[in-house]
C-alpha cells in the first residue's frame, strides 16, 4: 500500500479510566488497521483536561477529549463524537471541602448571599469545572 493512501490520525485524550477504555481497541491493536482498502495509522497523546483544551484549540489533534463546555467553543472547528460524555449526576465536575473547614460550612445551609469568598482550584480556566464555579458566584 503507498504511503499517500495511509491516513494518519492523532488522538488526544485524558489518562482517566474511562478514555483509556475508549481507545483501548486501538491503542492494543484490536482495530483492524485497513478498512475497505485504506490504511490507518494511529497515535496517542495523554494530558490533562486543561491541555487538552488547548490541544484542541490549537487544532493539534484529529480526536480530542475536551471538557464539555469548551466544546461548545469548538463547534465550528471540531465535530462532537456520538460517544464520550462524562458529565452528569454525582460524577464531573465534583466541588470538595476539607472536612470541618471553612468550605464545609460554606456548602452547607448557606444561602447563596452569605457564601464567603473561598480561593476554590480548577483544572484550568476553560475547564467545565471552572465555568459552574463562576456560574455559581466562586472565585
Amino acid at each position: 500500500m503507498l504511503a499517500s493512501q495511509e491516513l494518519h490520525i492523532h488522538v488526544a485524550h485524558s489518562p482517566d479510566p474511562d478514555d483509556r477504555l475508549m481507545f483501548w481497541p486501538l491503542t492494543a491493536g484490536y482495530a483492524p488497521s485497513t478498512v475497505e482498502g485504506r490504511a490507518y495509522l494511529f497515535s496517542f497523546e495523554e494530558a490533562d483536561t486543561q491541555a487538552l483544551n488547548s490541544i484542541a484549540s490549537q487544532g493539534g489533534a484529529d480526536v480530542c477529549a475536551v471538557s464539555a463546555v469548551h466544546a461548545l467553543r469548538l463547534l465550528g472547528r471540531y465535530q462532537p463524537l456520538v460517544m464520550g460524555a462524562s458529565v452528569g449526576d454525582s460524577y464531573g465536575p465534583v466541588v470538595v471541602a476539607l472536612k470541618g473547614g471553612a468550605g464545609e460550612n460554606v456548602w452547607n445551609n448557606q444561602p447563596a448571599s452569605r457564601r464567603e469568598k473561598l480561593h476554590l482550584l480548577t483544572p484550568g480556566e476553560t475547564t467545565t469545572a471552572h465555568t459552574v464555579a463562576q456560574l455559581v458566584g466562586l472565585e
